[in-house]
């Protein structure tokens, strides 16, 4: 249904960029299936529903002071395709971050007002870098608005986006993420798994599943918690670099207003559950006759 909608909306040219572009004119390829649609820079700020948005202190620019950006609704993006209420976003930036977005947020915005916009980079109006030798966030993010209660995570803001993909929910996509089913409803391993999901995603893998590539996967060959007490993981997530810090190093600080305490002990529960859970490793060598 979705791929079939989006075939469509080419076919009739109400998506997708020019035929002939700048070979420098980015774009942010929108995907579902096998389809996919091009929206470039030029195309989207010459919509009509392009308007202003003004960043104050959440999201990737928060220590830069407020900004004002160019900006389009995210449902633009999906007008016409049928989007399931339990699917998933994928966020693929060009630095290998890709963050599960559920697609209900943000295409529908929450209950306390907050709304998810695309900004766009305008050409000749770079945006400020992210840090010293860093480029900027663009050329396209994903901002919120109305967030004054914090209820989006940082992981929420993804940005030098490349690419939005619409994919099933990740426990069904990857069920090797699926704690026992044993366990009862609101049993802080299950709330773990949600914190997981939301919070590590976008950076690691879990028993090879996911699609990031900044950071190492947090269950194979070994968990976390098998090598660190649990004393030096919560520092490590609340401050990497009171534990350890090299130039390169790229974990931020995960806040208690991004994740509380309750929060980061479940994680810890769900951490320590899987490693248990651990898929046994494929032999190497040849297969034996």
């Amino acid at each position: 249904m979705v791929a079939a909608a989006l075939t469509t909306l080419v076919m009739l040219g109400s998506v997708g960029c020019d035929d002939v572009r700048p070979v420098s004119e980015p774009c942010l390829t929108v995907r579902s299936g096998e389809t996919e649609v091009e929206f470039c820079r030029a195309q989207l700020l010459g919509r009509d529903d392009v308007h202003e948005v003004r960043l104050g202190d959440r999201g990737f620019y928060r220590q830069a002071g407020p900004l004002t950006l160019k900006a389009v609704p995210v449902e633009v993006l999906f007008a016409g395709v049928e989007v399931a209420p339990d699917a998933i976003l994928d966020a693929h930036g060009t630095d290998g971050f890709s963050a599960p977005l559920h697609a209900n947020r943000v295409l529908q915005g929450l209950s306390s007002g907050a709304r998810a916009h695309l900004a766009i980079e305008e050409a000749g109006e770079p945006w400020p870098p992210l840090g010293a030798g860093r480029p900027s966030a663009g050329p396209f993010a994903i901002v919120w608005t109305g967030d004054d209660e914090g209820h989006v995570s940082n992981e929420e803001w993804p940005y030098q986006l490349a690419r939005l993909s619409v994919e099933e929910p990740l426990t069904r996509r990857y069920p090797s993420l699926m704690p026992s089913s044993g366990l009862p409803e609101g049993d802080p391993v299950r709330v773990g798994l949600e914190v997981f999901a939301t919070n590590c995603m976008p950076c690691h893998r879990f028993n090879g599943a996911g699609e990031a590539e900044m950071g190492p996967d947090l269950n194979r060959p070994m968990s976390p918690t098998e090598y660190l007490t649990e004393d030096g993981l919560r520092r490590i997530i609340r401050d990497p670099r009171s534990v350890r810090a090299w130039p390169a190093s790229q974990m931020p600080a995960v806040t208690e207003d991004q994740v509380s305490e309750d929060e980061l002990g479940a994680l810890i529960a769900y951490l320590e559950h899987m490693a248990a859970r651990r898929p046994s490793p494929r032999p190497s060598g040849p297969a034996l006759p």
